[in-house]
């Protein structure tokens, strides 16, 4: 959702990053009903396919969203490459959730993920993100850039529907992190720590922590490059203040969103180091003529 569109499936409008809905501070009313992911933010990754359409690949791009589940994700991914014609080379080049849609995948249909020859994660959270506890909390950009955007209806008003939206939301708490890597995320996991407004169901939560056991375990992970960077603080932890969760101000080496050890789960994982921070990974050189090579 962060870098998709969403759009209406009754009348195919924008539901997300509509401009009018933005005024209005609407977005997350747009946010209930039947959606579907209708495309990539061209700004962000439209340059990258551009890149490796020149370079004579068949780019097919897959969009996704936190209203998803990673399951009900790779379920689409599966269809997706069950789609290219027999033959064909197939290569996954995934930044941030997609990535973990991708580990899924490997793991829930392994026959079609075979045919998969390799994989190139770009600043992706396989041990989850302390950004995900942002985004509940109203504070990750995001967020914030809508409440700021809105001129009908105030900020915390806003913040506050946003949160109660993105909680009912599978493929977010999906993302939380992983409280074996990280002990301070064990807080996480139950409903009755998180403020009201945007408290994640405990079921919810209770597969989003049984499925954070999963994930290292992927089998597409052996044949994956991971492309990471190490250059920025990133969250690292969260705390109690008053029985409800906060972030605790700690930090690590990443790249603003994903932690560099929750990009790299497996020691003996092959590792490009990039430079550029989350949102324009796929912006770096490096990484893009990392695919090419192949």
């Amino acid at each position: 959702m962060g870098g998709g569109h969403l759009q209406a499936e009754s009348n195919g409008r924008k539901a997300w990053f509509s401009v009018g809905s933005l005024l209005r501070g609407s977005v997350a009313d747009g946010l209930r009903g039947a959606l579907n992911p209708a495309g990539h933010i061209k700004l962000f990754h439209r340059p990258a396919a551009i890149y490796w359409r020149s370079r004579g690949f068949n780019v097919l791009e897959f969009s996704y969203d936190w209203r998803l589940s990673f399951d009900e994700a790779a379920a689409r991914l599966r269809d997706a490459v069950a789609a290219v014609s027999a033959g064909q080379r197939v290569l996954i080049a995934a930044h941030s959730m997609g990535g973990c849609v991708a580990g899924r995948f490997s793991a829930l249909y392994p026959v079609e993920a075979r045919r998969v020859e390799r994989a190139y994660f770009f600043g992706v959270p396989i041990l989850g993100t302390f950004s995900a506890v942002e985004v509940l909390l109203g504070q990750f950009f995001l967020p914030r850039l809508v409440a700021g955007a809105s001129v009908f209806r105030g900020r915390k008003q806003v913040l506050a529907d946003l949160g109660n939206a993105c909680a009912a939301m599978p493929g977010l708490a999906d993302l939380l992190p992983d409280p074996d890597i990280y002990p301070s995320a064990s807080i996480l996991f139950d409903e009755r720590n998180w403020p009201a407004h945007c408290a994640p169901a405990q079921q919810m939560l209770d597969r989003a922590l049984a499925l954070k056991r999963e994930m290292p375990t992927s089998p597409i992970l052996d044949r994956t490059t991971v492309l990471a960077s190490e250059a920025y603080a990133t969250p690292a932890g969260v705390r109690l203040v008053d029985g409800q969760v906060q972030l605790s101000g700690e930090t690590a080496p990443g790249d603003s969103v994903t932690l560099f050890d929750s990009a790299v789960p497996l020691p003996a994982m092959r590792i490009q180091r990039l430079r550029f921070p989350h949102g324009v990974l796929l912006f770096e050189p490096s990484g893009l003529r990392a695919v090419t090579a192949s």
